[in-house]
């Protein structure tokens, strides 16, 4: 019977104990019941077809902190995509969150950092978790998490034709007169100076006119040519008469 009571007390010492060893180092009796902490990330549409991908990276700042499900993650376009952290006890933990750029020539890819603390406490036995966010470097808290890529568009060349302007020439023609060493020169139009005609009186009332062909005019002779027909006309008759005398 007393061998008994020793051993009870013995068992009821170990508890004591085991409870002591608890207290101090903030130990519980029990587990918690596994809180899922989701970090949601937005990702912007940056090609009109949503053609493009973003690669998304979430890592632990310390050991502390729990290792999420997938640190990976690949999605689409105009998409949300959440990272889950299983956290089974009370506490502050802290994550890096950033974009794996991709090998697109044509993308340039953001290369905004996050700091992420997820903040987890007891409520009443249950875990509670609050998540935030603020950009690496900042001490502001971000809206939301959410990276945004820029797609380069080809440089478009727009021809401009002129057109080509044929220069104006002006000819201008060198005349030279009967005096040597003298030269007159007129514009592109050209005046034509129409022929002076002579019209003689007897052509004018109808008189017969007598013609002397030019090659035996003497230069610079002045005589009129109805007088000079006269004389020729008596002298004609003067030799008609003189042979008449001479037949007789």
């Amino acid at each position: 019977m007393k061998a008994l009571r020793c051993f009870f007390a013995g068992i009821a010492v170990m508890l004591l104990f085991i409870v002591c060893i608890m207290m101090l180092t903030g130990m519980r009796a029990f587990a918690y019941e596994t809180a899922e902490a989701d970090i949601p990330v937005y990702c912007l549409r940056c090609t009109t077809d949503g053609s493009r991908d973003y690669r998304l990276l979430l890592e632990p700042a310390d050991d502390r902190s729990p290792q999420p499900e997938e640190k990976d993650i690949i999605t689409g376009e105009d998409s949300t995509v959440r990272f889950r952290i299983d956290i089974t006890e009370p506490g502050t933990y802290t994550y890096r969150l950033s974009q794996i750029p991709g090998d697109m020539e044509d993308t340039v890819y953001d290369e905004t950092v996050y700091k992420v603390t997820v903040y987890t406490e007891d409520k009443g036995g249950r875990l509670l978790y609050a998540v935030t966010a603020e950009i690496d470097g900042e001490d502001t808290k971000a809206d939301r998490i959410q990276f945004g890529n820029e797609v380069k568009l080809p440089v478009q060349v727009t021809e401009t034709t002129t057109a080509a302007t044929e220069p104006t020439t002006t000819s201008t023609e060198t005349q030279t007169t009967g005096d040597p060493g003298t030269e007159t020169t007129s514009g592109a139009s050209e005046t034509t100076v129409p022929e002076t005609q002579t019209t003689s009186a007897a052509a004018t009332t109808g008189a017969q006119v007598t013609v002397i062909p030019a090659d035996s005019a003497k230069t610079g002779d002045t005589t009129d040519a109805g007088e000079l027909a006269a004389v020729m006309a008596a002298a004609g008759a003067a030799a008609v008469i003189t042979r008449k005398r001479r037949k007789t």
